[in-house]
């Protein structure tokens, strides 16, 4: 997984990727995770030790557990309602460093 920079108001193509979801294209330089500082993570659930239920895809983990140099802060944005206290976890899981909600705002200290 890649990323480029974000423009507000920049119009973005979307093409079928590989998972066959409709990614958007947008201009500019490719930047590698492990140059980001941070990387806001989609959630269908978290947990209060850090655990991260994604789309069962394992794109987040995998870009994150390959970060050569160094990783970015994971923090996933999600509702309080998609905090709960213990998700199952697998042995590819890469554990938050954050989440934020409307009612929590939690660190979740590992570095």
């Amino acid at each position: 997984m890649w990323f480029t920079p974000y423009r507000e108001g920049a119009a973005a193509e979307r093409k079928r990727g590989r998972a066959k979801l409709n990614v958007p294209q947008f201009a500019g330089r490719r930047i590698r995770a492990d140059r980001l500082d941070v990387m806001v993570v989609p959630v269908v659930a978290a947990d209060r030790t850090g655990c991260r239920l994604g789309q069962a895809g394992g794109y987040y983990d995998a870009t994150l557990a390959g970060c050569r140099f160094r990783r970015p802060l994971a923090v996933a944005a999600g509702f309080a309602c998609q905090l709960a206290e213990r998700l199952p976890r697998e042995a590819h899981d890469i554990l938050l460093d954050g989440f934020v909600s409307e009612c929590h705002k939690l660190r979740f200290s590992r570095r």
